[in-house]
């Protein structure tokens, strides 16, 4: 059996590619064998090797291929194979294609390999780039989905950013946990700040100094913020996302969950679930669990003329005297 799906929108590409393999792996568990082939890089005889090798263990075979547009004969070797063997007709070797362009230029590589995969495939998919009110559309319905309580305003912003999916993805998630630890709707000065923030490193060191009670470098780097950003209650929102982004990413390695399926399960980049993993030690997810639970309280004495470094403060020693 052949899927085919293609497109110039990278992301949803791959989301939905990951979404059949969730499918597949959830109708046969621990009966599926799933490999990545790259056809760029690997000889042609290895992907038939591949497709036509007998797994004792393993009754399904699911193969994502990518890049068999590459080049103009290697398109002609997978459409001979294709036409003359019996993948087609077998639904034990599922053959998911992948490919990034359009289909207008997988025609010009190879017109003939894109209307055998159109007409023979079980199903094809096109994902071409989100443009005008498709764009908005897909914005307000992710927002939705992540159970964000926004208006247009705030759909209208994001829209600002493009047709990049990957990145509004990111985005809307850290509006979400934005949301989660200040538990009340968005607005747009916040919404700007966790959008315009620049460096996720050094973002990631000051919450760090301030989770670890590291006050010396944690006032520098916040002092840093404020000149940069302005707001100082701009800066809760970057701490709730970090703090709940943490608490998520243990709480999956407590379940043995692998890291790459907390990338999938949370959404997070895998340089944040990296990142996060580190910080295992018990009383270290005390302490953030502790600073989300502060935020709300924080907010109010912000908004209520207290000065943001006093705040912090506050709760710092609040934390070391319990």
């Amino acid at each position: 059996m052949i899927i085919f799906i293609y497109g110039q929108d990278r992301y949803r590409v791959r989301k939905y590619t990951s979404n059949l393999l969730d499918i597949y792996s959830n109708k046969y568990p621990n009966r599926l064998d799933v490999t990545r082939f790259d056809a760029e890089d690997r000889e042609f005889d290895d992907f038939v090797n591949l497709i036509n090798s007998i797994s004792l263990f393993d009754d399904h075979k699911l193969v994502i291929l990518n890049g068999s547009f590459s080049k103009k004969i290697l398109a002609e070797s997978f459409l001979s194979l294709f036409k003359n063997g019996d993948i087609l007709s077998d639904s034990s070797r599922v053959v998911v294609i992948n490919e990034y362009v359009s289909g207008e230029e997988l025609k010009k590589v190879n017109k003939n390999l894109f209307q055998y995969l159109e007409s023979n495939s079980k199903s094809t998919k096109e994902f071409n780039i989100l443009t005008n009110q498709a764009l908005k559309k897909w914005i307000k319905s992710q927002l939705t989905e992540a159970g964000i309580n926004f208006d247009s305003r705030l759909a209208d912003y994001l829209f600002q950013i493009g047709p990049d999916l990957e990145r509004l993805t990111n985005e809307i998630l850290k509006l979400k946990f934005y949301q989660l630890g200040l538990r009340h709707k968005l607005d747009l000065a916040g919404l700007e700040t966790l959008i315009e923030k620049a460096n996720p490193s050094n973002d990631f060191a000051m919450v760090e100094d301030f989770v670890f009670g590291r006050l010396a470098g944690g006032l520098l780097k916040l002092d840093q913020y404020i000149k940069e950003n302005g707001d100082p209650v701009r800066f809760l929102g970057l701490l709730s996302y970090q703090l709940k982004a943490l608490l998520m990413v243990q709480e999956c390695l407590r379940n043995k969950v692998r890291p790459n399926e907390i990338v999938k399960k949370t959404g997070l980049h895998p340089f944040v679930v990296r990142k996060l993993g580190n910080y295992s030690d018990r009383e270290i997810v005390d302490k953030a669990s502790y600073f989300l639970n502060s935020l709300p309280k924080l907010e109010q004495q912000i908004k209520g003329g207290v000065n943001l470094t006093e705040a912090l403060l506050l709760v710092m020693l609040n934390k070391r005297s319990t």
